[in-house]
């Protein structure tokens, strides 16, 4: 098989920036010489479906879509959705250049569907970024009419950006959209993208200044009118036809351009923004576990402590066990409600299910609730209140103490009795302490390795949706936004405790093995590392929702794109 040179690129930007409708211009590019042949063929290049609405000026509205191959991909349903709703990879091929640009297509932030459908996008971006292994360009999309810094601006690059590894910044560069109008510079989006780039300088310590080496200006309106007139011949207006030549022409050029850095660039090692996720993920993922076996070893230090002559008369009377934790596994996956803690749906067979997840949308699909009203027909709560679950903890006791595992497993009596229980203590508090640093650790390799460390506007859109719902009188939404939110700061006061207990230590961690190196000694502790272990895999296997398949589309360029 031959073997071509690759560019890997990723689209990402807020939703509605034109991400689709970017790779339909690619296509028709490398189709047709001019649009005059364009406008000419019998239907235009449409390799992600197009829905827009066009308006002359009798005010009268004209419908435009067009399929690509009845693609379920995209949701036109509400113009403020992420139309793309799962990536898709776009393998465009030139024989002839021996090259080959694969573009992926990702669900937009900012989706009007609310913070968790924003968590949901990203995690998928996320799977399909781990297909290659290096990135060339991340292409970051904005509107040249975007004219002020707003909270969902904001709140979307910050949740792009907070995903992303440092060693990734010389990678991201700037494609404006719409742009004809404002002569294909960055028109109004100038100010408020330089006074975001100049927070994250002072946030983060990040660099990234704007030139013509990462800034690419386009317009998809030939595109557009190519789809328009094709599907309504008798709205061709030849006075345009100038105007959308040039724009053609020139938004094919900046492509080039485009095409021309991602050969030139250092491409991004993607293992690096895997494992920087990897740590955000494990962070969260033991916040869990370890607490739960945080508290336990606490009480055994100090009851080891203070009732050393006791636990010595019941280990020699074989009467003494130490505190464990129990993991009991449920047969199939039931839905409860966290408010009533009532079973509300029994062997719940809905796929793609966070477990353990509050506030997963898919849930509502669930048997349990009413479509329309998404209220539980069991328990009368709304589904916002209610998760899936798979597996339960319960506080137990260990089937042999800690005194008779210590010292090779020797033989315990009242001899030796003392200098084990000192042993025991000694590993006890050792392994309060690994887990002590073990977060201190996970904090320094964020703030040494992430752009942004958390997204530090999500407070501020949550409380605006908390408003909108509010004044729209659902009161209802409102209030579980709230608990959303309380549940937010709880998280990231976690997360800035782990990156300030970092700042702490000296020690430079920026290998993206370490993430794993730091679990692998948790896992190894003597007494509480297995259970650590089995915690931790259960909610990584049980609390991801079923891997979406990133769907890949192929292209032969009739076009070469001479560089």
């Amino acid at each position: 098989m031959e073997s071509y040179r690759q560019i890997n690129i990723l689209l990402i930007g807020l939703t509605g920036v034109g991400k689709s409708s970017f790779i339909n211009s690619f296509a028709n590019y490398l189709t047709y010489q001019s649009i005059q042949e364009a406008i000419k063929a019998d239907k235009p290049i449409c390799l992600v479906p197009t829905y827009f609405e066009y308006t002359d000026s009798s005010i009268k509205a004209y419908p435009v879509r067009i399929s690509a191959n009845d693609d379920e991909n995209e949701d036109f349903t509400c113009a403020s959705n992420s139309s793309t709703q799962s990536p898709k990879i776009y393998t465009f091929r030139f024989k002839s250049e021996n090259l080959e640009i694969n573009i992926m297509d990702s669900p937009g932030a900012a989706d009007t569907r609310g913070f968790t459908m924003d968590k949901q996008n990203i995690q998928t971006i996320l799977d399909a970024v781990s297909t290659f292994s290096q990135l060339h360009l991340i292409c970051l999309l904005l509107k040249s009419t975007e004219p002020r810094l707003t909270p969902e601006f904001q709140f979307g690059l910050n949740e792009l950006l907070m995903h992303l590894h440092k060693n990734a910044v010389s990678n991201l560069v700037f494609v404006i959209t719409n742009s004809r109008a404002s002569n294909y510079s960055l028109g109004h989006v100038s100010a408020p993208l330089k006074d975001y780039l100049k927070k994250l300088k002072k946030s983060s310590n990040i660099k990234i200044e704007l030139n013509q080496s990462n800034v690419f200006c386009i317009d998809n309106e030939a595109y557009r009118l190519q789809c328009l007139w094709n599907q309504y011949p008798k709205l061709k207006d030849p006075s345009q036809m100038a105007t959308v030549e040039g724009s053609w022409k020139t938004s094919f050029t900046a492509i080039k351009a485009l095409i021309k850095r991602g050969l030139e660039i250092n491409a991004h090692d993607v293992a690096e923004t895997v494992s920087l996720n990897e740590a955000r993920s494990a962070i969260l993922l033991l916040n869990d576990p370890l607490t739960k076996i945080y508290v336990i070893l606490q009480t055994c230090v100090k009851n080891y402590d203070k009732n050393q002559d006791a636990i010595s008369v019941g280990i020699i009377n074989n009467a003494h066990r130490d505190l464990d934790i129990k993991v009991r596994k449920i047969k199939a996956p039931k839905t409860i409600c966290t408010k009533c803690s009532l079973t509300c749906h029994q062997n719940c067979k809905l796929r793609g299910i966070r477990i353990k997840s509050q506030v997963d949308e898919k849930l509502r699909d669930c048997a349990s609730f009413d479509r329309e009203t998404g209220i539980c027909f069991k328990c009368g709560c709304h589904y916002k209140l209610h998760m899936r679950e798979l597996y339960e903890t319960e506080k137990t006791y260990r089937n042999q103490n800690f005194v008779d595992t210590v010292d090779g497993g020797s033989e315990t009596t009242q001899k030796n009795i003392h200098e084990k229980l000192d042993q025991v203590i000694e590993e006890l508090s050792k392994e309060k302490k690994m887990i002590e640093e073990a977060l201190e650790k996970f904090g320094t390799f964020l703030r040494n390795n992430a752009i942004l460390e958390y997204n530090y506007v999500l407070e501020n859109r949550l409380e605006l949706e908390i408003k909108l719902a509010e004044g729209n009188g659902d009161y209802k939404v409102a209030t579980l936004t709230k608990e959303m939110l309380e549940k937010y700061k709880t998280q990231k006061e976690q997360l800035i405790d782990a990156i300030k207990s970092g700042k702490k230590q000296k020690e430079i961690i920026t290998s993206q093995s370490i993430v794993t190196e730091i679990r692998e000694k948790l896992f190894e502790m003597k007494f509480y590392g297995k259970k650590i272990e089995e915690l931790y895999e259960i909610q990584l296997k049980l609390s991801q929702a079923d891997i979406i398949e990133t769907d890949r589309i192929e292209y032969d360029a009739i076009i070469p794109i001479t560089l």
